[in-house]
């Protein structure tokens, strides 16, 4: 995506979503709303068009207190739309999205990216197997060196996730 288009998808997600509070409103119904249209109207190419309205809204969590409230919002809603889906494409879609806002320069933002894909996974689970390379080499390992201390415990969270699937990645990390 180019920065311009970038720009103007940031500026309408902020018209869309004025407010924190009332974007967790609509986040929470879509999440409650997703299984009762799923079988209606969602199909996995509506949830494309959806996916970088709804990830652009992490970078708009601006601070702690609202990390803290946005998180299982969020998480939730990620992982009610994998639930909703079997495509691996979207699946890799989701994951690469989600896992793209770990290199912020806010550790509120990388965290709460952090937090978000360890739910998609532990909702999704085996279906998240094929992205582990990508996953683990390409993010988690930078978040694991964070130098923040909560993004660095969101990372172990989601290493611990991502374990209890496909065992110890030790071999990812050299001689951890």
């Amino acid at each position: 995506m180019s920065s311009r288009s970038r720009s103007s998808t940031t500026r309408a997600v902020r018209g869309f979503f004025p407010s924190s509070a009332l974007l967790h409103l609509r986040v929470d119904k879509l999440t409650r709303d997703r299984a009762a249209l799923a079988a209606a109207f969602w199909s996995d190419e509506h949830f494309a068009k959806l996916l970088p309205v709804l990830v652009a809204q992490i970078p708009l969590t601006p601070d702690v207190s609202t990390a803290d409230e946005a998180a299982p919002v969020l998480s939730a809603l990620f992982a009610s739309l994998a639930a909703a889906t079997a495509s691996p494409t979207f699946l890799k879609t989701l994951n690469h999205s989600l896992l793209l806002q770990t290199r912020s320069e806010s550790p509120v933002i990388r965290s709460l990216a952090l937090q978000t894909v360890a739910a998609v996974w532990a909702r999704k689970g085996e279906d998240m197997l094929e992205l582990v390379p990508q996953t683990v080499s390409g993010f988690v390992s930078e978040a694991l060196d964070d130098v923040e201390e909560g993004v660095e415990q969101s990372a172990r969270e989601l290493l611990k996730v991502m374990e209890s699937l496909v065992g110890p990645l030790s071999s990812y990390f050299g001689d951890a």
